[in-house]
């Protein structure tokens, strides 16, 4: 089982998050579930810092299964395009844990509005 909790400050704004242990899903095909789950992570990871410019802290024991990252510091004119990605980050996770309930678990989450089904750009 693969755990992912996310953490925010006292307004909202998002801080970090952790991931702890594995998916164990297909084993057999190299669980293409927890490869998932690493791609969306790095992708995070290097948006945050390549792109804009986050300072984060990380901690990765990948033996264990556990990466912790931390933001130390958010360029101030990148606060909402950060906090974008990282509930974007959620929103996934969250579609993740629907799909595989028995192999993925959102233990914290943002307080997301209503997602609507329909993404029709053109109504």
């Amino acid at each position: 089982m693969t755990e992912i909790a996310f953490s925010c400050d006292k307004s909202g704004n998002p801080t970090g998050f952790t991931i702890q242990g594995h998916a164990d899903r297909m084993l057999e095909l190299g669980d293409p579930l927890c490869a998932a789950i690493s791609g969306m992570t790095m992708l995070v990871c290097n948006t945050l810092t390549e792109v804009f410019g986050v300072k984060l802290a990380i901690d990765a024991k990948e033996a264990k299964g556990y990466f912790d990252a931390r933001i130390l510091l958010i360029p101030e004119a990148q606060i909402h395009a950060v906090s974008g990605v990282l509930k974007g980050f959620s929103l996934q996770v969250e579609d993740l844990q629907k799909q595989y309930p028995e192999h993925v678990k959102l233990t914290k989450s943002f307080s997301h509005p209503e997602r609507k089904e329909d993404h029709n750009v053109n109504t």
